[in-house]
């Protein structure tokens, strides 16, 4: 139902133009009437119309002025002027006043009827953009902390930086070009306080949220991650403002909770560097007591430095985990402290999978990985439950892919075209005829990584390969496996496998 006031102080023109609008619209419209501005004011803010009919010269209150005091409670009311004047300056004050339309007397019926049609259309399409705003907002906001999750299993999982998914969102985009730092805040893995741990990690998470901009991932085993995003700009003074408000949250914490809990915080990172600042936090809980609130600045250097990307032997091939295995013995990283980082990070995938319905392995679902894994008390050992892992996880996969035809789908496109530049998220979901979020979530679920890891994954593996081949240059290797930045290509091959290509060939020849 179209709701229609009409202002005009001459009744035979509010008659006219009801009858036309009753003989076009029918029973579709409802209008009432007012004799001056004054009624008009009091009538728009009782009827809530959806088109006001405004006379611009009347006794009193002029229309000019009765649509000024209606804006201010309407503002986005459509008004169609009415004048026996065809004087410039009212259309002009009309234009201001954002009329739609203004229409001279005598009313012609075919012209004041297109311009009502005219009228009553782009409503309904602004009607419609609105619904759809609205909608997608609140898609977003009920995606938001998926998003804000899987960021954060990203930097667990040691991806290189958050994937073109989740910055497609302006508002994480934004907060995160300067970079930022990861805290984890850890409780007792004792099952009489779990309830204390929780409402504990709950608390602070909350007040974190409540006073920085701050992204967090789920409880995990007692313990929570977060994202400080820190502005570009004055870094040093922004980094000074958060270490001081962390402090401040900490100490007004409740005792009785805070005695369960300790938190240690890393140093400000770029984007495709916080999993260091994750590790530097994982680093300052080694050396503080529960109860306490670290930071890397306050731990001495000589503890710093230690990196083992775990999560990269179940992102490679089983030359590329070799190689990995390889270079952290080389580094002097203790066979113990390696089992036992596999092991949370094996734990990490497998619970996640598990979440989606479809562990249909024993040898995960009966706890078995594990098991082989403390076995293996060589470095051989190791290498080899790494193969194991991997081949029982890819089976796992393939099984769930095989249940979802646009995933399976979506594996193909990569496996085919990952050398092309143009290659994203968006262009597969097209492809794959679904939305980009529910892609990216599902990706996640099923794959265990984010679709550009796994798509980064994919290009490296190759990129090895290639870098194997004499006559090709690194530069032409970057671009044959789809990067067009020969110095992104080096930092993320570095990041990868701890050394340049140029390094990893010379390697290669060597042998």
């Amino acid at each position: 139902m179209i709701r229609i006031l009409i202002v005009d102080d001459e009744k035979i023109a509010r008659d006219s133009l009801e009858w036309i609008i009753r003989k076009e619209l029918g029973d579709d419209a409802q209008t009432v009437t007012a004799r001056n501005g004054m009624e008009g004011v009091d009538l728009a803010c009782e009827f809530r119309p959806d088109i006001l009919l405004m006379d611009v010269r009347m006794p009193g209150l002029s229309g000019l002025d009765t649509v000024k005091e209606i804006r201010m409670v309407l503002p986005d009311l459509p008004v169609i002027f009415i004048s026996a004047h065809e004087d410039f300056q009212y259309a002009k004050q009309a234009i201001v006043l954002g009329a739609v339309d203004y229409v001279n007397k005598p009313v012609n019926r075919k012209d004041f009827i297109q311009v009502l049609h005219k009228t009553l259309d782009d409503q309904s399409n602004i009607r419609a953009e609105r619904q759809k705003t609205l909608r997608l907002r609140n898609e977003y906001f009920l995606t938001r902390p998926v998003l804000e999750q899987n960021l954060i299993y990203g930097i667990l999982l040691s991806e290189d930086q958050p994937g073109p998914e989740l910055m497609e969102f302006s508002d994480l985009r934004s907060n995160l070009q300067g970079g930022g730092c990861i805290f984890t805040i850890q409780g007792l893995p004792d099952n009489e306080l779990s309830e204390k741990n929780i409402a504990g990690l709950d608390v602070f998470r909350d007040r974190i949220k409540n006073r920085l901009t701050c992204l967090t991932g789920p409880v995990i085993k007692y313990s929570i991650t977060g994202l400080i995003p820190l502005g570009e700009g004055a870094l040093e003074e922004e980094k000074i403002r958060v270490k001081e408000i962390l402090v401040d949250i900490w100490r007004k914490l409740d005792t009785d909770l805070v005695r369960y809990l300790k938190c240690g915080v890393g140093d400000h990172a770029e984007l495709e560097f916080f999993h260091n600042s994750y590790i530097q936090s994982l680093q300052v809980l080694s050396n503080i007591e529960m109860g306490c609130l670290g930071f890397i600045s306050d731990i001495p250097t000589v503890t710093r430095g230690l990196k083992i990307d775990t999560p990269e032997f179940f992102g490679s091939s089983d030359e590329g985990a070799e190689r990995l295995l390889n270079r952290l013995r080389l580094e002097g990283i203790s066979l113990e402290l390696i089992r036992s980082r596999l092991a949370e990070e094996s734990v990490l995938k497998v619970d996640r999978f598990r979440k989606t319905g479809n562990m249909d392995d024993s040898w995960f679902r009966d706890g078995a990985y594990l098991s082989v894994l403390f076995e293996s008390q060589e470095w051989q050992g190791i290498s080899d439950w790494i193969i194991l892992f991997q081949s029982h996880f890819i089976n796992s996969m393939r099984a769930m892919t095989s249940k979802s035809p646009f995933l399976e789908k979506a594996l193909k496109i990569l496996d085919r075209e990952y050398s092309s530049t143009d290659i994203s998220l968006e262009s597969v979901a097209v492809v794959c005829r679904v939305n980009p979020a529910y892609l990216s979530v599902k990706f996640r679920e099923v794959m265990g990584v984010n679709f550009m890891q796994y798509l980064t994954n994919l290009r490296l593996d190759l990129g090895c390969q290639l870098l194997e081949d004499p006559s090709l240059s690194v530069k032409e290797v970057c671009y044959r496996i789809g990067y067009r930045d020969p110095n992104y290509f080096s930092r993320l091959f570095r990041s990868r496998f701890g050394m340049p290509p140029s390094y990893f060939r010379k390697k290669v020849r060597g042998k």
